[in-house]
């Protein structure tokens, strides 16, 4: 048998796995353009990376006996396979990785004691699996444990001052602003993702103190269990923000 008549199954082993990283691509796209909710979307994407995982296990085998069996004309199809599975093989093993150490929660706080209080959120006409009330006692207990780092941010500058300047971070991360009430201290707003579009809630809650102003911020994801960190990373980011704001 010649090395041209064996070159197409191999061939078809790429297009396969081209066929399944599209499903992984419209998964993301679904839920980003919200053309999907999050299960049916979420659901398309894991399954969809088994399933790379399984191919592009299947390929690197086949390509090390295809090597060995001297068959050169199944080694490009094959490697194209491989090199095309292990980017998102590698990024979502990253992604898992993360998340086996850090707690199971996706509501986190500065506050732990009296967490600032979600308002407008309660009235965005959006898709939400996860709750916005304060989180409960088990939670509170694994953010303590775990998110040491967490704590208020004290600014030496007027409350008034602060309020804007929050304002001015926010638009430089990005983040989609849902309510600003300057007369009781409190902004509200959401960070999306690029990719998947996940979006989750904060709300951060300014208070005057002898000596300036006390920062609190809460994030809380709107869809999945685990956060994965995003949101005390995303609370860490905007404390730094404002912290590098005032000390400038």
């Amino acid at each position: 048998m010649s090395e041209s008549s064996q070159r197409p199954w191999a061939n078809w082993v790429m297009k396969l796995q081209l066929l399944l990283l599209a499903v992984l691509l419209l998964g993301m796209l679904t839920h980003k353009f919200e053309l999907l909710s999050f299960r049916p979307a979420f659901m398309s994407f894991y399954y969809g990376i088994q399933a790379v995982v399984l191919l592009t296990a299947v390929a690197l085998v086949l390509l090390v006996i295809c090597a060995l069996m001297g068959k050169k004309a199944q080694l490009k199809p094959l490697g194209l396979t491989l090199a095309l599975g292990a980017l998102p093989v590698v990024a979502v093993l990253a992604m898992v990785g993360k998340g086996l150490g850090v707690p199971q929660i996706h509501n986190i706080s500065t506050d732990l004691e009296n967490p600032p209080e979600f308002v407008a959120a309660y009235g965005l006409d959006v898709e939400r699996i996860n709750s916005l009330d304060v989180p409960g006692p088990d939670v509170r207990a694994q953010q303590q444990a775990y998110y040491t780092q967490l704590q208020p941010l004290m600014l030496a500058a007027p409350p008034a001052q602060v309020f804007d300047t929050t304002l001015s971070v926010i638009e430089s991360l990005g983040w989609h602003l849902v309510q600003a009430d300057r007369e009781v201290g409190r902004i509200e707003a959401y960070e999306e993702t690029l990719l998947f579009g996940f979006k989750d809630d904060v709300v951060i809650r300014l208070a005057a103190t002898d000596l300036g102003t006390r920062v609190d911020v809460r994030s809380v994801s709107r869809v999945g269990r685990s956060d994965l960190g995003a949101n005390a990373a995303r609370i860490e980011r905007l404390l730094a923000a404002l912290k590098a704001a005032h000390s400038s």
